[in-house]
């Protein structure tokens, strides 16, 4: 308590333990009156030190210092200094309690919340709530009533922050007991305890931080700060004997890592000090020097990669994790070192088998790299993860595990549990007496005998593999070898094993063989899980993964089990291994086969003197069919593993056999791995292919397998999109219109559907038409700006996007749907709920986008849409009841629909359809013929793609549009002039025709639409083999071509300065200067967008 006396500032007597707040905690005075009698009783003072227990206070008197602590200084005084248990209590996380960067960012959230605009916002609030105080006191008035003003005016407080704060209407003036107020009064409620905490955490907070943690705040033991260096000397040295504690009591019982040198104290610690000094030489100290440097060369990689990418990091942690991570596995990776057992140098934290954890590589291939990387070596030492294994170079070595040592080594190292996989009960997974009881069961039934009595039922598999081969063979034809001896061999397991016919051979696709392959099937779960089996196999054992997927255990063991009740109840008896294993269940296996177990030692002892024991292990391990279900099983997956990665190998020589410049694809994803596994944009890897094929004229890439070319020559492009235009009409999207009716839109069909359906539309979209639906959009136009006017006549800030996309719902709900949504006014109108529903993000659903995007025909396997079922059936029933209702009503409307309607019936006019002309597709496209038909599921899916192109790319191309014009403010001047001017000639009137008078906007369109593209990369699938235009390269059918919009828009070759907003660009000079065929925002050719007259006209009214 003599802190503030020595700094020389005046202190008004303290008490211990209390400090100046006794009498608030011993005479329950209020804290308001205790600060005020310390504020007079520091007058004529600037300011006065207080105590609160042992931590000291500043009460500030002059108005001066107030200010600058508040308001200049405010930096270095920004806390409160009140403790905030974030984990504790949720509701702790206010402006008052927070501190530091944390109150500053919920700060700089809050306050536009709190502007005049927004009180202006909740006056009326505020009006209402004091219109029932003003009825409650005229009742209380009119009756002569005593008022407890107070409680009354809690009550209207109450009532104003439930409604402006919370939303709800309480009426606590009316019921004073009303549910929010009960639960508000308990926040008041003063006990003991909570007014102890509350002064606490006034006057000493870190005391309540501590108890937040169940620690103890010690206020009695008294403690020395030591600043003088001679007295540090001798406590330290000179009177060591007197001082060697650190007053630390640890329970080394209950906690053995607590007996360490700096926490114990007394005999044991000088006896512990004595044993680790020679540990701690500079000689040891030099040892251990190599091992900081690795560690430091592995700090500055990890240091630099993190720089690189302009990261932020947390030093001192990341040193601390770095350091405990780094020792871990030194320490571990000096298991082979210190038995003098060579060992390559293993790589934190994968050990020697990084390739094949990361999925790169095949086990297999690297244990063989490891086993010649130890040539010469007897044995050597490797790394799983951080436990050690040993690799066995030396046959003899070998033969002692396998044979002579074997009750040592029996043990294949993996951890299974029957109970969560019962199929794992098998001899190969099994260990210990398990596997020795299971083993000497099963032996008999592997005799020379049993397998003589499977041998009738091998041939007659035999007998029709040689029939199922005849007739190819008569006819010359090619065959898969492979597939064949497959159904064949499952044949046999299925006979001998499971005692079934499924006769693959016939019937490739038989219950028993589809349920076998789901086995072998290769995804990463399952090749993950089969990695970790062999490294970690007790990791295995602890996430309870298994190998074979539930719905397959499941399946075989519902079979088995049908089998073996089968015949248990109709005494039906097979020459199979399914009887012997029934025999050995109802212990009906003759005795006297059994004792041919003693022959199998007698042969396994013969094993024990050959030269080459693994040999022949293996040949009697085959010679038994011992485990052969699971050898196969190996040995399928290797092949799978292998057949996968030459198929990608070979798959991404297509572009470079023909000389197509290319990129370096990576299996599975190809080039595109980066937007798959979602680190970049698909557009942003589009960009960087363009970037990467500078000079030339296309570039080949993958997609998984599937080769695409990307075209950068505006020749070739015109080419594809306009003069070959018949080898190239298909988008490449696989629709499924019984899944999802409303996918039979324009953009998605392709072939003789588009045709038709295209044929049908155009008159749609004719310039007649535009200019009918334009009174509907001047409809539109001026709800909008009747919106505008208030928060203009305000000046309030508006969020653009919102307002502009609540406005382009509105016109497409009119001409595409014939509805009035008015979202302007409701921004939760049904329908653009049910239209955000479509555009949410969802990890799944990009996934799924860009995979269907990059690879179509895997939309065949998914048989699923990227709508919502009921997204679908909103749409579906809202044009099925439009379409029924003006029908039946004979209700007509200047729209999309009502066209929709005429080409429905028939009633559009036919000269318009004659007009249409479209350029010829080859026969093999147009094979059906038939006539199209416009039916309700049609206009349904029409008027759908309708709102699903123009929503989102109005809004957008809107908004970018407004943004360019507010950072371009001479462009927005010149713009406004010459809309003014144009305006005025139409008497004010904005009218279809004033809309093409004016130039300069249309520029300022076009510039938008270069610089923002609705559709950033145009695709195209060759329908029909073709040679590229001007080259030798032949385009096979089905190949991906990609055409990139925006990066060609973005091009300095053709647009200089290419971020630079610049609608002169499009001036006639300027258009004449750039090749055709580098602006194509819609897109261009026949199949150019049906809709490109529609956004411009939209986007150019608003």
């Amino acid at each position: 308590f003599s802190y503030w006396t020595k700094l020389g500032i005046p202190v008004y007597k303290p008490v211990v333990p209390f400090g100046n707040f006794g009498p608030i905690i011993m005479k329950n005075t209020g804290v308001l009156p205790e600060i005020t009698k310390l504020y007079k009783a520091f007058e004529g003072h600037r300011l006065g030190g207080l105590y609160g227990f042992g931590y000291k206070f500043l009460l500030v008197r002059e108005p001066d210092l107030i200010r600058d602590i508040i308001v200049k200084d405010f930096i270095h005084f920004h806390d409160r200094g009140v403790f905030m248990s974030e984990g504790g209590d949720p509701l702790d996380l206010h402006l008052f309690s927070m501190t530091g960067a944390k109150w500053r960012k919920l700060r700089v959230k809050l306050t536009p919340t709190f502007t005049s605009g927004k009180m202006k916002m909740m006056f009326g609030t505020l009006v209402d709530c004091g219109k029932g105080l003003n009825a409650v006191l005229q009742k209380s008035a009119k009756m002569g009533e005593t008022l407890e003003v107070k409680d009354i005016l809690a009550r209207f407080s109450t009532d104003v922050i439930a409604s402006c704060a919370f939303g709800i209407q309480c009426n606590c003036l009316r019921n004073p007991n009303a549910e929010f107020r009960t639960w508000g009064r308990k926040v008041f409620e003063t006990t003991f305890k909570t007014k102890i905490f509350r002064l606490l955490n006034i006057i000493i907070p870190g005391f309540i931080k501590y108890f937040g943690i169940g620690g103890l705040y010690r206020f009695t033991n008294p403690s020395l700060l030591v600043r003088d260096t001679d007295i540090m000397k001798d406590i330290l040295v000179k009177d060591f004997k007197n001082y060697f504690a650190r007053g630390l009591k640890f329970d080394e019982e209950s906690e053995p890592l607590n007996g360490h040198l700096f926490s114990i104290s007394g005999p044991k610690w000088r006896n512990l000090r004595v044993k680790m000094t020679p540990i701690f030489t500079s000689g040891k100290i030099k040892t251990m020097f190599g091992s900081v440097v690795e560690c430091g060369k592995e700090l500055h990689t990890s240091l630099q990669k993190i720089v690189r990418n302009g990261e932020t990091i947390e030093v001192k942690d990341f040193l601390a994790r770095y350091t405990a991570w780094y020792l871990y596995f030194k320490i571990s990776y000096s298991y082979w070192e210190k038995r003098g057992i060579p060992t390559l140098k293993p790589k934190a934290p994968f050990g020697n088998f990084r390739d094949s954890i990361l999925l790169g590589r095949n086990p297999g291939f690297e244990i063989t790299e490891l086993y010649k990387a130890f040539d010469g070596h007897r044995v050597g030492g490797v790394y799983r993860l951080s436990g050690p294994s040993l690799l066995l170079r030396d046959t003899e070595i070998i033969k002692d595990i396998l044979v002579k040592d074997f009750d040592h080594f029996f043990s294949r190292g993996r951890v299974v549990d029957e109970k969560y996989e019962p199929l794992d009960g098998h001899l190969f997974a099994l260990s210990g007496t398990k596997w020795r009881n299971l083993r000497v069961k099963l032996t008999p039934v592997f005799t020379t005998l049993k397998i003589k009595m499977m041998f009738g039922t091998v041939i007659e598999c035999g007998k029709e593999l040689e029939h199922f081969l005849q007739e190819p063979a008569n006819n010359g034809e090619t065959i898969e070898v492979k597939d064949i001896l497959a159904r064949y061999s499952t044949d046999i397991i299925a006979s001998c094993a499971f005692g079934i016919q499924c006769n693959c051979l016939k019937n490739p696709d038989a219950e028993f063989r589809n349920w076998g392959r789901k086995v072998f099937e290769p995804h990463f779960r399952q090749r993950l899980t089969s990695i970790l089996n062999i490294l970690y196999p007790s990791l295995v054992y602890t996430l309870k993964v298994s190998l074979i997927p539930k719905e397959v255990s499941n399946y075989f063991r519902k079979m088995v089990k049908e089998t073996v009740e089968y015949r248990e109840k109709n005494n039906v008896e097979r020459n199979d291994f399914m009887q012997l294993m029934i025999q050995l269940k109802n212990k009906t296996l003759n005795v006297a086969e059994e004792e041919d177990v003693k022959t199998l030692q007698k042969e396994t002892d013969g094993l024990k003197s050959s030269n080459t024991p693994f040999g022949d292990w293996l040949k009697f391990i085959t010679s038994r069919m011992l485990d052969i279900p699971f050898l196969q099983l190996w040995v399928t997956i290797a092949t799978i593993l292998t057949t996968v990665y030459v198929y990608f190998r070979v798959s991404f020589l297509y572009w470079k056999k023909r000389g197509v410049p290319t990129l370096n694809p990576t299996a599975p994803f190809g080039d595109f791995g980066k937007a798959i596994l979602t680190k970049k944009s698909f557009q942003q890897v589009i960009n960087e292919f363009y970037n990467d094929f500078d000079g030339q004229r296309f570039g080949g890439v993958y997609s998984f397998s599937s080769p695409a070319l990307l075209i950068r020559d505006p020749e070739i492009i015109k080419a594809v999109l306009v003069k070959d235009f018949n080898k190239f009409h298909s988008h490449g999207i696989i629709t499924n219109e019984e899944v999802e009716p409303l996918q039979g839109n324009l953009f998605a069909l392709s072939g003789s559907k588009w045709r038709n359906l295209r044929v049908k539309l155009s008159p749609t979209f004719t310039s007649g038409k535009m200019k009918m639906m334009f009174g509907t959009m001047v409809d539109c136009g001026k709800e909008l700006q009747t919106f505008l006017q208030e928060p203009a006549n305000n000046k309030e800030t508006i969020e653009v996007k919102d307002i502009l996309a609540r406005f382009s719902t509105d016109i497409i709900a009119s001409c595409a749907f014939g509805i009035q949504c008015n979202c302007l006014k409701n921004p939760d109108a049904e329908f653009r709920i049910w239209g955000r529903k479509i555009f949410e993000p969802t990890f799944s659903g990009k996934i799924l986008r860009t995979i269907t995007f990059l690879l179509p025909s895997s939309s065949r396997f998914f048989r699923s849409s990227f709508l919502s079922k009921g997204v679908t059936d909103y749409f579906m029933k809202m044009v099925k009841e439009t379409v029924e209702y003006r029908e039946k009503n004979d209700v007509k409307r200047n729209d999309f629909m009502q066209l929709m309607i005429q080409l429905k019936n028939k009633t559009l006019g036919v000269a318009e359809e004659d007009n249409i002309k479209l350029g010829n597709l080859d026969a093999d496209e147009t094979e059906n013929n038939a006539p199209f038909e416009i039916t309700v599921n049609v206009i349904a899916a029409q008027a759908f793609v309708f709102f699903l192109a123009g929503f989102e790319t109005s809004s957008t191309t809107m908004t970018f549009c407004l943004y360019e014009l507010a950072l371009n403010p001479d462009i927005q001047e010149r713009l406004r002039a010459e809309i003014d001017t144009v305006v005025e000639k139409h008497d004010g009137n904005i009218t279809y025709e004033s809309i093409f008078e004016m130039e300069y906007l249309d520029k300022v369109v076009d510039e938008t639409l270069r610089k923002y593209p609705p559709a950033t990369t145009i695709r195209r699938e060759c329908t029909k083999s073709v040679k590229l235009h001007g080259t030798d390269v032949l385009v096979e059918k089905g190949t991906k071509l990609l055409f990139p919009i925006m990066a060609i828009h973005h091009d300095p070759k053709y647009y200089p300065d290419p971020e630079r907003f610049d609608p002169e660009r499009f001036s006639e000079v300027e258009k004449k200067k750039r090749p055709h065929f580098t602006y194509l925002p819609f897109g261009e050719g026949p199949r150019i967008c049906i809709g490109m007259l529609f956004l411009p006209l939209l986007i150019i009214h608003t």
